[in-house]
């Protein structure tokens, strides 16, 4: 019959005035006309056929059903259109999807008036809508690779482009897993890039791919082309030896897309999927663009962490490690580079032991960031350490500095400040070169700015620097610092430095020894910073460096607190590496078992640690004036004094009316 005809098995015809509009129209074929009762489609226009693939002698061979064409996601809009349709004799247009006889599927637009209420019979009219969906899908995709492109460009490690495309992919594809895989240049091997993504089971069997084995990403990192497997009957049949893993990971699709970078495959993208897909060759292109981001931009990524890499040992060598051989001041100085860019800049500190009486503290930043500023603020740090090893006081040096800065291209604006700290004394000596007031907190916590001394940048006087003298107490402490610790944008300068003091008060009656981490860890929160920080805290001690003291609640809590303190003092006395750590651990698990034991059945009071120097040589003693409670007989515990034991020189315990007393002795050399 004529293709614009309604050609039907069942000879239903509508009443005459609704039956000649409704195969005038269907003659047109200009849109998909078909007449349905509950049982099927009765008749259909040659638009409808052709649409969905189907013949005329298919359908008069039965009726198609309907139902039977929609895809089970859709059938809840077909039911709520048919409550329409029987409630108002119309149906509006809604968008769905049909099955075409080849299994693959068709966005339509469909409306429908009834024709018949006894039997139920009505006309639908179809419009194919796929045009419509691929602009829309089109600009969609065009908005996540936009999305995409603009996360990338914030991504600076190969971790942060594996999770930018991992969220995107998930978000626009409806991915289960994003498996990125490099190259491994030295061995036929494929690198996971993001582990983290693949499934805990899976990593433990292959931690890496073997490119001698069949795989998805295997052979799209041969070929060079992209591989579908878009069902878990086609994974199986093509890769039987992955059926077991690819059951235990839940895939029912998978596409693996090869990343090429200057024409070379360097790694594969593999996309998999819960449930079988099939893709449009627009999306096969969306996910292989996607790819191509993705071997742009962790090309990029490795340049920059190899870079990182060098930079970093380049700054480690410009900052060199602490020299204070004076044990009446405890220092502690950190170094944060910007997250922008290498890790370099810029910004410096030193300490130099200047005299048998004297400490110098230094801070100086350069303006800029990268090698460049990096090698200038070297030069200049370099030439500050010659200046005042070779027993220049703080103004002179920086006045000879000054000269030295005019002829060094970059040099000039930078800024400084060196501050003498006489133990002695109790005094500091400060000289500032356009850098940023130092922070002093009395013993009391209290904290003040020292604003005092301030001249100009280095590089632009020839006038005398000025040098400012003041009280520095014992326990006092001091914190030179760089601009990057308290300027954020959009945030005032004063605000910052409020917050350091503030800040800086809350942590003097801590131990210094992570002061400069805990104060940047407090006010430079943000992941994403564009400026280097470099910091130096030095406190005068209030006691006896060769002696340590220290009172607490026995209470689980305070164990960390002292044991924390203590490590302070042992590096104040010089401790450090095996020593450093054996002392800390017997310390710890000697407190330890004075919060958990000695005043079982009793009110808690307090625990006791007490050490000296001497030689060489550090005893310490943890007393309580409780009674320790008897073994529980529980294998998993009672462990504490056999590891004291095991890890110093000697060990005593004393075990009196008044309460226990451990002794605790080691030599601060390493041991065999």
């Amino acid at each position: 019959m004529g293709g614009g005809e309604l050609a039907g098995a069942g000879g239903l015809r509508p009443p005459a005035g609704a039956e000649a509009a409704l195969r005038h129209l269907a003659e047109s074929d200009l849109i998909a006309v078909v007449t349905v009762t509950v049982g099927g489609i009765t008749e259909a226009n040659g638009a409808f056929l052709r649409m969905l693939g189907y013949s005329d002698e298919d359908l008069a061979a039965r009726p198609l059903g309907w139902q039977a064409m929609t895809p089970p996601e859709w059938a809840p809009a077909d039911q709520a259109a048919l409550a329409e349709l029987q409630a108002t004799g119309i149906c509006a247009p809604f968008r769905k999807e049909y099955w075409r006889k080849d299994g693959s599927r068709v966005p339509i637009e469909i409306s429908a008036v009834m024709l018949d209420w006894e039997p139920l019979r009505w006309a639908y009219f179809i419009r194919d809508a796929s045009a419509e969906k691929q602009a829309e899908e089109a600009a969609r995709q065009a908005a996540e690779l936009a999305a995409l492109a603009a996360e990338l460009s914030q991504a600076v490690t190969v971790a942060d482009v594996a999770q930018a495309l991992a969220d995107r992919l998930r978000q626009a594809m409806g991915a289960k897993l994003v498996v990125l895989v490099e190259a491994d240049p030295e061995r036929p091997a494929l690198r996971y890039v993001n582990l983290h993504d693949v499934p805990q089971e899976l990593a433990r069997q292959w931690p890496e791919l073997d490119a001698t084995a069949d795989s998805p990403a295997v052979r799209a990192w041969r070929s060079g082309k992209p591989v579908f497997l878009p069902d878990p009957h086609t994974m199986d049949a093509e890769l039987p030896h992955l059926a077991a893993a690819r059951t235990a990971a839940g895939t029912g699709a998978c596409l693996a897309t090869p990343l090429i970078t200057g024409g070379k495959v360097t790694g594969v993208l593999t996309v998999t999927w819960p449930e079988p897909q099939q893709l449009s060759p627009a999306q096969q292109q969306f996910l292989a663009t996607m790819a191509g981001y993705a071997a742009q931009t962790l090309t990029r990524a490795r340049q920059f962490e190899t870079e990182h890499a060098v930079a970093h040992k380049l700054q480690q060598a410009i900052i060199s490690p602490i020299e204070n051989a004076d044990a009446r001041v405890e220092v502690n100085a950190m170094y944060r580079p910007a997250t922008t860019g290498l890790e370099v800049g810029g910004d410096w500190y030193d300490v130099l032991t200047v005299s048998d009486e004297c400490v110098a503290l230094i801070v100086g930043d350069v303006v800029g960031h990268g090698i460049g500023a990096a090698s200038v603020m070297g030069q200049l740090r370099s030439a500050l350490r010659g200046l005042l090893l070779a027993g220049m006081q703080p103004a002179a040096a920086l006045e000879a500095l000054d000269k030295f800065a005019s002829i060094v291209p970059g040099a000039q604006f930078a800024s400084c400040l060196v501050a003498f700290l006489n133990a002695e004394q109790q005094r500091l000596t400060v000289s500032v070169a356009g850098h940023m007031p130092p922070l002093i907190v009395d013993a009391h916590g209290q904290a003040s700015f020292f604003e005092d001394a301030q001249d100009p940048p280095l590089g632009f006087t020839d006038t005398a620097r000025r040098t400012t003298t003041l009280e520095f107490p014992r326990g006092s402490t001091i914190i030179l610092f760089t601009d990057g610790l308290v300027e954020r944008r959009g945030e005032s300068l004063d605000g910052g430095m409020e917050q350091l003091a503030t800040a800086a008060a809350e942590q003097s009656g801590r131990g210094i020894g992570r002061l400069s981490d805990r104060l940047i860890r407090e006010l430079v929160r943000d992941s994403f910073h564009d400026d280097d920080v470099a910091i130096i805290c030095a406190r005068l001690l209030a006691h006896d460096p060769a002696t340590f003291t220290r009172t607490a609640a026995a209470e689980p809590t305070q164990v960390r607190a002292l044991r924390h303190e203590f490590a302070d003092w042992l590096r104040a006395i010089g401790a450090h590496g095996q020593a450093h750590a054996e002392l800390c651990i017997a310390a710890g698990e000697a407190l330890a078992n004075c919060a958990e034991h000695a005043y079982w059945g009793t009110d808690r009071r307090s625990m006791t640690i007490e050490a000296t120097a001497s030689n060489n040589h550090v005893r310490a003693t943890v007393r309580d004036s409780g009674r320790w409670q008897p073994p529980s007989g529980d294998p998993a515990r009672g462990h504490g004094l056999p590891v004291i034991r095991k890890l110093m020189d000697r060990v005593q315990v004393i075990t009196e009316l008044t309460g226990t007393t451990v002794v605790l002795e080691r030599s601060l050399g390493e041991r065999e």
